[in-house]
């Protein structure tokens, strides 16, 4: 019998903690019963002619122009001065050049070699390579790989971008063949371990558990001379993030039996785990992001990437038909036998490769995503909700009690007295809009309305800031009605994988805690999407001078029924029976949110009294409706839990 079943036996439960394990299961149970897609064709015509109305920064290293038709190649350029390199855009599948071969060179070895215990780069490179002819990546054919490529929208990525992403950092060092996956440095058991057949293999994690745990989630560093206060403040930027979200704990001690030495080395890399002892983490030129700092602290506390997976298959395809061979081991799958997955599988994770990762120039991706939108989402560089998660169920961070956190967020071990929450949401237990200092609530109405705005920092106009700037925007409609949404435009957006200098998330599914489709090229300008939410949550970001977007909202009459069974066929039909015969346990108003369709429930109004009320406190249920939950809760749901007060009474599901 299902769990929420169960949870309506036990009436003395709190009810936030029902109607949250109703729609967990009714979205396990029912994955068809919402969908969102692009509307095209004729609602395409709704749109307005010529440029929306918002106020365009003069401004900057970027021209304007907008482009109503994303079909059309055009290319841009322009200039703050003479001097100033131009930005240029370019179709993903027509390249210009060859990409070149990059050797270590001798700062770069010295670096690396600092870095090695007990081996040389030259070893190092040799062990890698033996490595690399142990591991067999499946590949695709040719004709495979053809069909692969036409299941997703192509884009004209930005040129010359503001900053280079870590891992053309550490490829333009020569770095590539001494690092494994492009920014780990392996030590000789993990080696060994990578390419070992026994059976009796330590068993692994997307968090590796044969990498060893930091006692006490305590992490001792320091850093190292050579290293600059900038970059000091990155690392420092980035442990503090870590330590307000995770139980984790980052100590300054040069002398702990077991520590990280942070040097200014050439290239972005660190080891995997705590190896005991002295190891190193390394953050040069090119790796000013505290995300970038982040990332490799991850890969010290045990991750892994996320493509690593053992069920990647299912929602990734490796094309391996433009990847070098040497490159290929870098996309290793761990097997269901030897690991576990802490969280969901996740495109936006800021462990995941970007999807033209080791790809030749001119190449076809070498990773593309089952859900053709995500493939500009992977590769992103904003530490996510779930990577957090991961961490914190990882080193066992929990609390010590429970606080009936909304819209999936968790108690925050690192203060249980508030909640995790994902992006976009905020208060002590997630259920109000985040706090960012940019963004509002709106108000749909059944005509388009137009949202424009501006953020970021001007002041950095020649190179990317070290950390993110966000925004959050909320935008509600009466119940029964589904949000629509569509970007109109955007200005200075960079448009590349992973979305890695601006984007925007309009949230649209109903699992908020996984990182949605992220948009930061014009060619989906003008698509209508339609949300299963609401409110619907709008998340933007911005790390490169300012944004600007325009972007338009309406609701229309819901194409999704609200009456639906949440329980099982089975589960429902024994009820009816049980009913008919006269010997149901339960009152009409729960038999309605369990099996509303079997029970011929739907459009009627049922109490589990002789008249129709809230069932839950008067109190709650006006905090219910103050919070949105009449609305953004599954109407059954809302109907259950304060009939009266969300207005069922005169309006039954």
């Amino acid at each position: 019998m299902p769990r929420f079943v169960i949870y309506f036996i036990e009436f003395s439960l709190i009810f936030n903690v029902v109607l949250t394990q109703v729609n967990k299961d009714n979205a396990a149970k029912t994955p068809n019963l919402h969908k969102w897609s692009f509307e095209n064709g004729a609602e395409k015509n709704e749109r307005r002619e010529g440029p929306p109305t918002v106020t365009i920064p003069n401004q900057g290293p970027f021209s304007w122009k907008w482009t109503w038709n994303s079909k059309i190649n055009t290319t841009s350029t322009s200039s703050i001065s003479p001097t100033t390199s131009t930005t240029t855009t370019t179709t993903t599948s027509s390249p210009t050049s060859t990409k070149p071969v990059y050797i270590l060179k001798s700062a770069a070895r010295k670096s690396l070699r600092n870095t090695l215990r007990g081996t040389t780069p030259e070893k190092r490179k040799k062990q890698l390579a033996q490595m690399g002819k142990k591991i067999k990546v499946k590949k695709i054919s040719q004709t495979e790989s053809k069909k692969l490529h036409k299941s997703y929208r192509k884009v004209k990525v930005t040129e010359n971008p503001p900053a280079l992403d870590m891992f053309e950092v550490n490829e333009r060092a020569g770095l590539n063949d001494y690092l494994f996956q492009g920014d780990i440095n392996l030590d000789e058991n993990q080696i060994a371990e990578f390419t070992s057949n026994s059976k009796k293999s330590r068993k692994k994690r997307q968090i590796q558990n044969s990498a060893q745990f930091w006692p006490d989630n305590t992490v001792y560093y320091y850093f190292d001379s050579g290293l600059g206060s900038n970059m000091q403040q990155i690392v420092a930027d980035a442990m503090k993030f870590l330590e307000e979200r995770t139980c984790v704990t980052f100590v300054l001690n040069s002398t702990a039996t077991n520590r990280v030495k942070i040097i200014n080395g050439v290239g972005c890399y660190s080891n995997v785990g705590m190896l005991g002892g002295e190891q190193t983490l390394s953050l040069g030129s090119g790796c000013e992001l505290v995300g970038t700092a982040a990332h490799e602290l991850s890969h010290t506390l045990g991750v892994f990437h996320s493509q690593m997976r053992s069920d990647r298959d299912e929602y990734v395809t490796i094309d391996l038909t433009d990847v070098p061979e040497a490159s290929q081991p870098n996309f290793y799958k761990m097997t269901a036998v030897t690991s576990t997955n802490l969280v969901d599988y996740e495109y936006g994770s800021f462990m995941h490769y970007g999807g033209r990762a080791f790809v030749t120039s001119g190449g076809v991706d070498s990773i593309v995503p089952k859900d053709p939108l995500m493939v500009y989402t992977m590769g992103g560089r904003i530490v996510t909700f779930l990577d957090l998660k991961m961490l914190n169920t990882h080193y066992s961070c929990s609390c010590p009690t429970s606080l009936n956190c909304g819209n999936g967020g968790y108690p925050n071990p690192a203060n249980c007295a508030e909640c995790a929450c994902p992006y976009g949401f905020g208060g002590t237990v997630c259920n109000e809009r985040a706090d960012y200092g940019c963004g509002s609530e709106l108000t749909a109405t059944d005509t388009w309305k137009q949202q424009n705005y501006t953020f970021g920092n001007s002041s950095n106009a020649m190179s990317a800031r070290t950390s993110f700037a966000y925004c959050a925007h909320w935008i509600k409609a009466p119940v029964g009605k589904q949000i629509q949404f569509r970007i109109d435009a955007a200005y200075n957006t960079q448009c590349g994988y992973g979305c890695t200098f601006n984007g925007i998330e309009p949230k649209l599914k109903n699992d908020m805690t996984m990182t949605q489709t992220r948009y930061c090229c014009d060619e989906f300008n003008g698509e209508i999407m339609t949300a299963e939410v609401n409110p619907m949550p709008v998340f933007t970001y911005n790390r490169y001078y300012v944004t600007t977007y325009s972007w338009s909202y309406r609701y229309v009459n819901s194409t999704v029924s609200a009456c639906v069974d949440l329980s099982d066929k089975d589960t429902c039909l024994a009820l009816k029976t049980a009913y008919e015969q006269g010997c149901s346990v339960y009152d009409t108003a729960q038999l309605k949110v369990m099996c509303a369709v079997t029970m011929d429930l739907c459009g009627k109004v049922v109490s589990g009294s002789e008249t129709c009320q809230d069932r839950f406190e008067q109190s709650q249920c006006t905090t219910y409706s103050t919070n949105g939950m009449c609305t953004s809760s599954l109407p059954l749901i809302a109907e259950f839990s304060c009939a009266s007060t969300c207005g069922f009474c005169v309006n039954p599901v």
